[in-house]
């Protein structure tokens, strides 16, 4: 009787739950679609769909896609985005349906063009820690020599550590730049330099947005231990061919893109390429004291491509392509002694992956990416011209990944993201060649990693109640290379509280690892950066991030946020004391590291002024961070190179007004931005004493004197620098027409000419100091049609 009356009851309950899925079934309806921009069809990563009666609402992904789920019946949905104007939809809706919303720039009142992130996005989503900058804003941040650069842009941002003046190396909360995930549409970018460090890889011309998450990390993203930046490359405009050609003193730069068929696929292929041989050409014949003569020659050019095609609504194809390369050459050549001395130093990004954009369903969409990322360095060293004798250095990486990504939002309201990526990947670190007369020898031919990676992960949006609300998520897999296997599952965990309607305060934690590394050279020789693997010897790198801040909105103009944060680093790589790049041995990079730990925490201040004629920020971060080698100054904790105890960042643009003149719009603006920072800390030497000199120095410029002369340095980065500070400004005034626009951009940087030490040698018994970058007046051209 008992078991008959549980059969009764569980009937009854299940009948109960399928009327009231049922019911609720019926009630709601799923919503989804893009939003895109009206002139171009280019889809608006991060656009926020907003439903204010009830107070719900959904960030659309990295491809524009949303998906809500909504009472049936009326209803007013609010769409935005940074720089265009909100859009109202009222509509009816009595079944599941696929909309398209198209936004137009913000033209009405440029006064009060939006800059900054929603009110959705700021205050009521669990998100916290992400910046997203448009290509718009980067190019309004003056910098060096008028050439604008997402990398230079992000390090006015808190949180963010710069290098040296005019670097594009950056560590975020404490961490080194290898623990930054660079990605450009999706792909990781192994080595983001041009010049030497002072422009980046990325060209501003073809790249539509910036976000740099450094708070709470999704677990979509995964292998690396401090932040994620997030570069997405324009899509091709689907209406009509528009072109870019920009001149800058160090650069020119030329975009095309437009419709192949029109509303169904497009392309956009942007190159850029240097004359930093020109800025060279007084050094490029130098004559020495021995009538030799001296060459210098640098040169870099990079090329991005991209297509899409829309097959039909549930339906669509890109494919991306990104490649660069840096050569410099110096070559001596001393007549009267016979010396003769070339140096060579390239390197190579190329990138390529094939996404397909599809949805299953309303509430089911699919990205499926398969990409190649390449990196590849070589140095070259020949004495003598002729049977001289040679040293060639190689290092190389390949990254071949496939991976899905899904976006769930079923009928319940709730939202999940889930998916995999495979990947393996082959690192070449140290291929060294000599030639000493008729005698070669090649080593470390057969040093070489290769790691097989699997790794899924998942995301859930919980809504605990009407002031509650949270991201859960878990990465998990492992990591096969030499017979060993490195498993793991990463939690992260992100909770919103709000307080009241312009209140809200969040906190986050990551478990984040990293199978790669990047070893710095920091000693005197060839200035290499290599990636290695992490091996049977060498255990990944594991971090853990905690967050939490309070984000305040008094009005529709102002962002006032306060975060702060705590990482903790475990085995992360440096090389052991002593050694040097140039290695005379057949011996695998391994010997020559040590393995250690770290930790960071700090305060970050912001506020953000978001609407009016003048726009901008100001942060004030506070912050340190250490590390400790078994290996490395006696085993004793000391500061990290990055660690600047202070950092403020002003950045403004004001907005000096339009006006039409013969048929054509002029429109200027002022910015400029201030830097102070706390001076980064470096090795010095405190004795010095006389040794063997160097190996293969033989016939190297450099005095004989110097390579007999060691340092004594009994601890790691025991002086710190000068603090560093600046002020840049520039004057934008734009004349558009009804089919073209010309820029130009008067740009100052270092305006009161401040000598920053960008680093110290020794001359006698005295330190001397080198600054890099005095005032410089700087001016570039950009035309668009």
């Amino acid at each position: 009787m008992g078991k008959h009356i549980q059969i009764k009851y569980c009937f009854v309950l299940a009948l109960g739950l399928f009327l009231t899925f049922n019911v609720f079934s019926q009630e709601n309806r799923t919503i989804s679609g893009f939003v895109v921009d009206k002139e171009s069809s280019e889809r608006l990563t991060g656009a926020t769909v907003f439903v204010p009666e009830i107070q719900k609402g959904v960030v659309c992904n990295d491809f524009g896609y949303f998906s809500l789920s909504l009472p049936s019946g009326e209803v007013n949905m609010v769409f935005r985005f940074v720089g265009y104007e909100p859009y109202l939809l009222h509509a009816n809706f009595l079944s599941d349906t696929i909309v398209q919303v198209q936004l137009k720039t913000s033209n009405l009142v440029r006064e009060i063009e939006v800059k900054a992130s929603s009110f959705e996005n700021f205050l009521l989503s669990p998100e916290m820690g992400m910046h997203r900058l448009s290509a718009l804003e980067v190019t309004k941040i003056p910098s060096i020599l008028g050439e604008p650069d997402p990398l230079k842009a992000i390090q006015q941002l808190p949180g963010v550590t710069f290098a040296n003046e005019g670097s594009t190396a950056f560590s975020v909360r404490g961490g080194s730049p290898d623990q930054t995930l660079i990605r450009l549409d999706g792909v990781p970018v192994y080595n983001v330099n041009h010049l030497w460090g002072f422009m980046s890889a990325f060209n501003n011309d073809a790249i539509k947005e910036t976000k740099l998450y450094k708070g709470s990390l999704p677990a979509r993203f995964g292998g690396r231990l401090s932040s994620v930046l997030d570069i997405g490359m324009k899509e091709g405009n689907m209406k009509k061919s528009t072109g870019t050609f920009s001149l800058s003193p160090i650069a020119g730069r030329f975009t095309q893109e437009g419709p192949i068929v029109k509303d169904k696929i497009s392309y956009m292929v942007s190159g850029r390429t240097t004359w930093a041989n020109l800025l060279l050409l007084a050094a490029l014949k130098l004559e020495s004291q021995n009538e030799g003569a001296q060459i210098l020659t640098y040169g870099f050019w990079d090329i991005n491509a991209k297509t899409n095609w829309i097959i039909n609504p549930q339906n669509r194809v890109y494919l991306s392509f990104y490649t660069g390369r840096d050569a410099y050459v110096m070559e001596d050549d001393s007549e009267s002694s016979g010396e003769y001395v070339k140096f060579s130093y390239n390197w190579q990004n190329l990138t390529g992956v094939l996404r397909w954009n599809h949805i299953f369903s309303h509430t089911l969409f699919a990205n499926f990416s398969a990409y190649n990322s390449g990196f590849k360095q070589e140095y070259f060293n020949k004495f003598g011209k002729t049977n001289g004798d040679i040293y060639k250095g190689y290092n190389n990486l390949n990254d071949l990944s496939f991976k899905g990504d899904f976006d769930w939002s079923p009928a319940t309201g709730s939202r999940f993201k889930m998916g995999f990526q495979l990947s393996s990947q082959k690192f070449s670190p140290e291929i060294i060649s000599y030639k000493f007369d008729t005698t070669a020898v090649e080593l470390n031919k057969d040093i070489f990693t290769r790691n097989l990676i699997s790794e899924i992960y998942g995301e859930a949006d919980v809504t605990l109640s009407n002031r509650l609300k949270g991201n859960l998520g878990l990465r998990g897999g492992f990591m096969s290379t030499g017979g060993e296997k490195y498993w793991s599952l990463r939690p992260r965990a992100t909770l919103r509280y709000l307080f009241s309607e312009q209140l809200s305060g969040k906190i986050s934690y990551s478990r984040m690892k990293q199978y790669l590394h990047q070893l710095r050279n920091t000693t005197i020789g060839i200035p290499t950066e290599f990636w290695v693997s992490s091996t049977a010897q060498i255990k990944p790198g594991t971090s853990d991030l905690f967050s939490a801040g309070v984000f305040w909105k008094p009005g529709n103009t102002y962002n006032l946020s306060m975060e702060t944060y705590y990482s903790k680093l475990n085995n992360v790589i440096r090389y052991k004391s002593g050694t040097i790049a140039l290695k005379e041995r057949g011996e695998s990079w391994e010997k020559f590291i040590t393995s250690g730990t770290g930790n960071a925490y700090g305060l970050e201040l912001m506020a953000e002024k978001t609407n009016g004629i003048l726009t901008g920020w100001i942060s004030y971060t506070i912050s340190k961070s250490n590390r400790k080698f078994k290996d490395n100054n006696f085993g004793n904790t000391f500061p990290y190179a990055f660690d600047r105890r202070h950092q403020i960042n002003i950045v403004a643009s004001y907005f000096l007004g339009e006006k039409n003149k013969n048929e054509k719009r002029i429109r200027k603006e002022l910015s400029g931005n201030f830097k102070f920072a706390s001076g980064n800390y470096i090795t010095l030497a405190e004795q010095e004493y006389s040794a063997i000199p160097l190996p293969l120095m033989k016939g190297s410029v450099y005095s004989s004197d110097w390579f007999y002369k060691r340092s004594l340095i009994n601890s790691v980065n025991n002086y710190r620098m000068p603090s560093f500070h600046h002020l840049n400004i520039s004057y934008q005034i734009e004349r558009q027409s009804e089919d073209k626009t010309i820029q130009w951009n008067f740009s100052v940087y270092n305006i009161y000419n401040r000598l920053n030490p960008w680093y110290y040698y020794k001359k006698g018994e005295q330190m001397k100091q080198i600054s890099l970058f005095p005032i410089i007046p700087s001016v570039s051209f950009t035309y668009k049609w």
